[in-house]
């Protein structure tokens, strides 16, 4: 068994990082090869970055945010993996989401867990390696609550690519609800989801609010 397969992004930072960088180089149709050329390093290096038996270096998380343009994802999940408790990083992530007054978040492939229904989460945990589904689902919608359900919730700005909406998680009834949440979510004043169409070309992520895509078109927004 490949040191990949017995990731568990659950439970711990880096091996969330190794998943997404592996996701994200699939996404863009890259191989191994090709991403240890642009990262300066051999193919081996890549694949202990995608398998957590070496930790993703800070400059190298700079260099595929630029090549992906993630918003900055790879440079800020390093860092905040250097800051979490390797024991338990969601109890440190979910800490900080009840403190936060503004949420940002850029997501080209999932529904970010926030803003997840539980069938829909339930079907992304599936499929991934989680060991406990329940206390997993159960963890990830108490962090929805304590960002939605406060007095004062914080501001959040999603953008999500319609790569994120169009594929398929569980059914296409879960897609339905899970769309039809967003919309209601949108709907909230402090709450802002848009959604980077396909034509849109490179997008900075969430640092900028106020940019549009090349031609001057703006985003779509739920």
């Amino acid at each position: 068994m490949h040191a990949r397969d017995s990731l568990d992004p659950s439970r711990s930072m880096w091996h969330f990082i190794a998943v997404q960088l592996r996701r994200h180089r699939e996404t863009n149709g890259m191989s191994g090869q090709a991403l240890g050329d642009l990262l300066d390093c051999d193919r081996s290096t890549v694949s202990r970055y995608e398998s957590a038996t070496l930790r993703l270096k800070p400059t190298h998380a700079e260099t595929v945010d630029r090549l992906w343009n993630t918003g900055g994802m790879f440079t800020n999940l390093v860092g905040f993996a250097g800051l979490a408790d390797e024991g338990d990083w969601l109890a440190s992530l979910a800490a900080f989401e009840r403190r936060a007054s503004r949420i940002r978040m850029w997501e080209p492939t999932v529904i970010p867990g926030l803003l997840q229904t539980p069938d829909y989460a339930r079907a992304a945990l599936t499929a991934g390696p989680a060991n406990d589904l329940s206390a997993d689902l159960e963890r990830r919608m108490a962090r929805r609550s304590a960002v939605f359900d406060r007095e004062t919730p914080p501001r959040v700005t999603a953008f999500l690519n319609w790569a994120a909406l169009a594929q398929l998680i569980g059914s296409r009834e879960i897609m339905r609800d899970q769309i039809a949440h967003l919309l209601t979510l949108g709907e909230l004043p402090r709450v802002s989801i848009r959604v980077v169409e396909n034509q849109a070309g490179a997008h900075p992520g969430p640092r900028r609010a106020d940019h549009r895509p090349h031609g001057g078109r703006p985003r779509s927004r739920l």
